[in-house]
């Protein structure tokens, strides 16, 4: 009976004696939320500003230009995941544009490859470049 009563003690005093660990879930799109603006180029002379607002939800919204949320610039929704330091966006809109970005994270900057998916006079247009964000 001594035994089964110490072997009882000791169990309850082994399980009261363990702390269960909080377990703390970090979320990296924190590391990325917020305003970014930049430029993006491919061959031809193509030079334009882009700004995407990527929000700690891993949604994100796409401007084609610098500007954000004007009436006169195409807004494209869409997601975005960062993962060992790089970036992919993937946003389109209600019509025919299609964005992919993949990008590498560096501090304040992302640097990578974009493009352009459009239906222009019914024909399906890619542009593919490279273009860079900055954090504002």
């Amino acid at each position: 009976m001594k035994i089964l009563l110490s072997a009882v003690m000791l169990v309850i005093v082994t399980f009261a004696a363990c702390k269960k660990e909080s377990v703390v879930t970090y979320s990296s799109n924190t590391l990325v939320a917020g305003l970014w603006t930049g430029k993006y180029s491919a061959g031809g002379g193509i030079n334009v500003d882009w700004t995407a607002s990527l929000k700690a939800d891993g949604t994100c919204r796409v401007y084609e230009t610098k500007i954000a949320d004007t009436a006169l610039t195409s807004k494209l929704d869409g997601v975005y995941n960062i993962s060992e330091g790089k970036l992919k966006i993937l946003a389109k809109t209600a019509g025919s544009l299609q964005i992919k970005y993949d990008a590498v994270l560096n501090s304040n900057s992302l640097e990578g490859t974009i493009i352009w998916n459009y239906i222009a006079n019914g024909i399906p247009t890619n542009t593919a470049g490279i273009a860079n964000l900055v954090k504002q």
